[in-house]
């Protein structure tokens, strides 16, 4: 892509979808930057896609932030695009199987909660 294809290239079309279970998807195009690298950032975290040869990209990301936190879509051009999803309420299971006695504490973390704090649960520390 020439300097002068990126200079006119017109916003990005970009959209965002809550789905069961915590996730969002994203999805994103723009012909004009095609096979060009993107950044995701999202809770403290980047993610880095690429678009693919028509400049289209749809990807999820996990809602561990929670409700209304913003994702930032950044271009390779500079040009950025953000973003609000607001993640369904779900429940998770857990399942498994152990062979033979075991003491096992599960812990659980919503939204990001450090250790002792409201959303940390478990044995010692009920639900807040």
């Amino acid at each position: 892509m020439t300097p002068l294809e990126t200079a006119t290239c017109p916003p990005a079309l970009v959209k965002s979808e809550a789905l069961p279970a915590g996730v969002m998807r994203i999805t994103i195009l723009s012909p004009c930057r095609r096979g060009q690298k993107i950044r995701l950032s999202y809770a403290g975290f980047e993610y880095s896609r690429t678009l693919d040869d028509i400049g289209f990209l749809t990807t999820t990301l996990d809602s561990i932030a929670g409700d209304a936190v913003p994702v930032t879509v950044l271009f390779e051009d500079g040009s950025r695009n953000t973003l609000t999803v607001t993640a369904q309420e779900s429940c998770d299971t857990i399942g498994g199987a152990l062979a033979g006695p075991v003491n096992m504490d599960l812990h659980a973390f919503e939204y990001g909660a450090a250790i002792g704090k409201p959303g940390m649960s478990g044995p010692a520390l009920p639900r807040r």
